[in-house]
């Protein structure tokens, strides 16, 4: 069970068919956003945050690090032994360079695959909304594996060499831009379901999506694996959609509340674990470090999404905003 919940490879991409979700629905409704809009808006909610975080990485790794705490074993290793040098930084500057390197900040390859994505997003929604589902989806996973096959080939470790490995995740933002079409007549026939089919969906969907990279490497490729999880994770989010019981229990208060800072939280969880393991591994046990580490996360979350998070996205809403006509035209407000 605990080899379950450390799968961190399944959250990632339940957040990739969730983002795809999201971002496509303004397509359907009419309300689809100019390139430079998005880009801004995208700018605003990822990269400012993530600038942040990764100076505040930066600034610990230069004061506390001290060597790696042996004692601990392997499991409390910290990315901040890898030297850091001028490539490295630049990288991390860009985002989008490398996913490949985290010395600062472990989990932030995702957001590079993120960005990367979000660069060609306005161009995947033409084809999603006007191809049918079934045929984009068949283009999705073809892109999906030829990209993962090309990277192989031409991967260099240079800034941007291993761009094409950001394409295994455009199937998960497809899905999730396609379930995001199709949600009223999926749903529907869920919903039409009898409670035990619904449950055993449910059920089997979760299970697909928890166990998929507990498979062997042997027996499953790592793409494969991604793609079992993807389609547990379209299960989830189907029956959070249709279940009244489900949807009443996504609105409680507590994981509402870990909804909204959940983007600090996944920025900062690693350099705190980081930087506790240098400050107290070698005197405190590693199940009070872990402790720690989720008590401190959570507080620094709630600081980050007031102070940074939040500021960031209402500053994207600002650049974005639509001027009246007459103040668009003449540079003053209308009269009242």
């Amino acid at each position: 069970p605990l080899r379950i919940a450390m799968q961190g490879m399944t959250a990632v991409i339940l957040f990739f068919v969730l983002s795809g979700f999201v971002l496509s629905l303004p397509y359907y409704a009419g309300r689809a956003p100019s390139y430079g809009d998005f880009m801004i808006k995208r700018f605003c909610r990822i990269y400012l945050p993530y600038i942040v975080a990764i100076l505040i990485a930066l600034l610990l790794r230069t004061s506390l690090y001290r060597g790696e705490v042996e004692s601990l074993g392997p499991d409390f290793a910290t990315s901040w032994g890898i030297p850091l040098t001028a490539r490295s930084l630049f990288d991390h500057l860009l985002l989008i360079s490398n996913a490949k390197d985290e010395r600062l900040d472990p989990v932030t390859w995702t957001l590079t695959h993120e960005m990367r994505i979000s660069i060609f997003f306005p161009v995947i929604m033409v084809f999603v909304t006007r191809w049918n589902g079934w045929v984009t989806l068949a283009a999705a996973l073809l892109i999906s594996r030829f990209g993962v096959l090309i990277d192989r080939i031409v991967y260099r470790d240079v800034p941007f060499g291993d761009v094409f490995n950001s394409s295994y995740a455009i199937f998960m933002f497809v899905t999730g831009a396609l379930l995001a079409k199709y949600r009223s007549p999926i749903c529907a026939r869920f919903s039409a379901l009898r409670p035990s089919a619904r449950w055993l969906i449910a059920g089997g969907g979760f299970a697909l999506y928890s166990v998929a990279f507990l498979f062997p490497e042997k027996l499953f490729q790592v793409h494969v694996r991604s793609y079992l999880s993807t389609l547990g994770a379209v299960s989830l989010i189907v029956t959070s959609l249709s279940s009244p019981i489900v949807s009443r229990l996504l609105t409680l208060r507590p994981l509402v509340y870990l909804g909204r800072i959940s983007f600090s939280l996944y920025l900062y969880h690693m350099i705190i674990f980081n930087s506790l393991i240098q400050l107290f591994g070698r005197v405190w046990p590693p199940s009070l470090i872990l402790g720690t580490t989720l008590v401190v996360s959570l507080l620094v979350a709630e600081v980050a999404y007031r102070s940074v998070e939040r500021p960031s996205m209402t500053l994207g809403r600002y650049l974005t905003r639509r001027k009246p006509k007459s103040e668009a035209v003449l540079g003053v407000p209308e009269l009242a």
